[in-house]
């Protein structure tokens, strides 16, 4: 069964950064993408990845939300889409 209504979100950093602090990052990010129209956004799982520097965090979108297809990536405080990152 698929859930539209859950995704994920790549954040590239070079130290771990403190909880609190990533989830703020992450909030704003998911909200940058998905516009005003989401009220909160509920954090399932957080994965670092210190080999590689990276943190996946999933969350999910409140009833009637829909996930969008494409991935969001950020590096550096920037957001990058994957068509812009090269990355699959």
């Amino acid at each position: 069964m698929s859930r539209l209504n859950v995704g994920a979100l790549i954040i590239y950093t070079d130290k771990p950064i403190p909880l609190n602090e990533l989830l703020r990052i992450a909030g704003a990010k998911a909200k940058l993408r998905h516009g005003s129209k989401v009220d909160f956004i509920r954090f399932l799982d957080v994965h670092y990845f210190e080999r590689f520097g990276v943190y996946c965090l999933i969350y999910e979108l409140p009833n009637g939300n829909v996930v969008l297809s494409d991935s969001l990536r950020v590096e550096g405080g920037k957001v990058k889409n994957r068509s812009e990152t090269g990355k699959n």
